[in-house]
């Protein structure tokens, strides 16, 4: 059976003008997957044959195709930087069945075709290490197929069975770029979120943020941003907001609202908006995966004297 055979629609919704209308794409398998189903048909799925032939698959490439519909983001004012590109691959762990399991890779990523170089190189370099996004696509999607095969092999060889799976290697990976905003006409700042679930209660999720100035030319980090002599109160300004934003009294423990420590450390992970500075910590770093990805932003007005962006 041909993974197409099993490709469902997939349907995701983008800005248009007035309002949100949906933007239809169909699931893309590749040409490699193809191959992979005869292979399987021919060896009859075998035990020790399905061993062998995932030692091989986890070397096969397949490729994401889409077409850039219109981004949809949030906290952008001053409009979108760059149009975006979705798509997904669904590889099948036994290509000839219908009912899975399957490792679907779904992908939002930058189109930076229409942007200049040196803005094209800025971009590339904070979300994806200098690649473009075909080639950041193609190495995703290689690297998730070669860790869904990898994983079922050792399965398989530790006296595992597929006869009754459940669901839990319905594997997934998705990312989004839900947000990008040019503030200040040259701080470029682009959220990213990456989920993945490889089986088990849940899966797993981060966000992270870039922040980018585009007169400069470079990727900035929290010591760009907040004078060195400025942290101590940087750091009091954000544990007073982590205390509001989770329902913390002045003078109990952080721990008491579900923090794992009684001290938070200024993350990395930090990002700029009109009205402030904001800073984001994903699940399990500051606390259980039940509260999500906390954040807080502290406005401009209380950091006055702080920032070095002015």
């Amino acid at each position: 059976m041909e993974p197409s055979e099993t490709a469902e629609a997939a349907e995701r919704h983008t800005a248009d003008g007035a309002g949100f209308e949906p933007h239809h794409r169909t699931l893309m398998e590749p040409s490699e997957t193809a191959e992979a189903a005869e292979a399987a048909e021919a060896a009859g799925m075998k035990r020790k044959d399905l061993i062998a032939l995932l030692s091989v698959a986890a070397l096969v490439t397949a490729c994401v195709k889409g077409n850039p519909p219109p981004a949809a983001q949030k906290d952008n004012s001053q409009g979108p930087v760059f149009p975006l590109t979705s798509g997904s691959v669904v590889i099948p762990l036994f290509p000839d069945r219908a009912s899975g399991p399957n490792l679907t890779v779904s992908l939002e990523t930058a189109d930076v075709s229409g942007l200049s170089a040196p803005l094209r190189d800025l971009v590339c370099a904070a979300l994806y290490d200098g690649m473009d996004g075909a080639a950041y696509r193609e190495q995703v999607v290689r690297r998730e197929t070669a860790g869904y095969y990898e994983a079922a092999k050792d399965f398989l060889e530790g006296g595992g069975s597929f006869e009754d799976y459940g669901g839990s290697w319905d594997w997934a990976y998705d990312e989004t770029v839900p947000s990008q905003s040019l503030l200040f006409g040259h701080i470029l700042v682009i959220e990213r979120t990456r989920y993945a679930f490889t089986g088990g209660a849940h899966g797993n999720y981060t966000v992270d943020c870039a922040v980018a100035d585009t007169e400069k030319r470079r990727i900035l980090t929290l010591a760009d941003v907040v004078a060195r002599d400025a942290l101590p109160k940087t750091r009091r300004l954000t544990e007073a907001a982590l205390r509001e934003r989770l329902d913390i009294g002045p003078e109990a423990p952080l721990s008491e609202g579900g923090l794992f420590e009684d001290a938070v450390d200024l993350p990395e992970n930090f990002f700029l908006t009109e009205e402030g500075l904001g800073f984001l910590w994903n699940p399990y770093e500051i606390g259980p995966y039940v509260m999500g990805a906390i954040e807080v932003v502290i406005p401009y007005e209380k950091l006055a004297g702080c920032l070095l962006l002015y």
